[in-house]
């Protein structure tokens, strides 16, 4: 997944897709080196945030 920050930097984040028959269909985003460089450090496995794409919640 391709995304741009709010200074306009571009990230590269490799992702999965998979359904899970409990919560449905699943996105696992890996994203290390967007939360290390952002000082996110707080999160931990299993976080969760929003993705947002052309206006939309996906």
């Amino acid at each position: 997944m391709n995304a741009l920050d709010n200074t306009g930097k571009a990230w590269s984040f490799p992702c999965s897709v998979h359904h899970d028959e409990t919560t449905g269909t699943v996105v696992s985003v890996f994203w290390d080196e967007f939360v290390r460089e952002k000082g996110v450090g707080q999160m931990k496995g299993g976080s969760q945030g929003k993705i947002y794409g052309g206006g939309d919640d996906i």
